[in-house]
């Protein structure tokens, strides 16, 4: 495995989740806002824009990336 310098990007987005429950027989709709922040880290000693699943449009190779809740790891 080699060393690489590497550079962190993050991307920030806000989502909408809605939940619906049945309290005493009437319908209610519950919306809560989530923050999720993806961060990746790349290198551009390997000028390859691209990473893992849909990831990609980094000026180099992404070697790890974590959006919040999974991180993937290239080795």
């Amino acid at each position: 495995m080699g060393t690489y310098t590497c550079y962190k990007a993050t991307y920030t987005k806000e989502i909408e989740n809605t939940t619906m429950s049945i309290v005493n027989g009437e319908t209610k709709e519950v919306k809560n806002k989530e923050t999720i922040v993806t961060t990746a880290w790349y290198t551009t000693q390997i000028a390859i824009s691209n990473g893992p699943k849909d990831y990609q449009g980094l000026p180099g190779l992404i070697l790890e990336i974590n959006d919040g809740k999974n991180t993937i790891v290239c080795v």
